[in-house]
């Protein structure tokens, strides 16, 4: 019964969707590692404000499919407050890049950073109690937010944990539509 249950949320969801959101958050991973190690080399410029937006963006669309697939009122807190999080930031940068002066000090960056830490908590939380992708998932989508603390490293291993969501995700998506025998 419980499998059965856990497998419900998927089958309910179009399968080219999940697979969709599976590929944001492999891209989102490596843009979001790609731009850790710019930090880390010290090269700033128009590859770092690509990766910041594509991150960002990239980011928000998994976080709404993660919210689909768990199927859970906490998930869908969870993803409102973390894709207003990655949004802010993609505006931020949006703005400052065009000339619009933009205070990365002041309000909206924490504002910005809670979002995306207490609503990818919620989401992981979700994602434990739906049981729908792997248990390591649910930790990671909850945890993994923390890694970017640590500066250049964090946000390389941040993205390559949200690589690695994005292959569970299309892994379990191809399950779904290949059963195994």
């Amino acid at each position: 019964m419980c499998r059965e249950r856990r497998m419900s949320s998927i089958k309910r969801m179009n399968i080219p969707y999940i697979r969709a959101g599976a590929i944001a958050a492999i891209i989102g991973g490596i843009a979001a590692a790609l731009l850790g190690l710019l930090h880390l080399l010290s090269l700033y410029g128009a590859a770092e404000t690509t990766a910041y937006i594509a991150r960002g963006l990239l980011l928000a669309f998994t976080i709404v499919v993660l919210a689909r697939i768990a199927a859970r009122p906490l998930a869908t807190v969870g993803a409102v407050l973390a894709v207003t999080g990655a949004l802010l930031q993609v505006a931020m940068i949006v703005s400052a890049e065009t000339g619009i002066a933009v205070d990365f000090e002041g309000p909206l960056m924490p504002v910005s950073l809670l979002g995306l830490l207490v609503g990818q908590i919620l989401l992981g939380i979700a994602h434990f109690r739906a049981r729908a992708l792997p248990v390591w998932v649910s930790a990671a989508i909850a945890l993994g937010i923390l890694l970017t603390v640590v500066p250049m490293v964090g946000e390389i291993l941040y993205g390559a944990l949200f690589a690695a969501i994005g292959l569970s995700m299309y892994g379990k998506a191809t399950a779904e539509v290949v059963p195994a025998h």
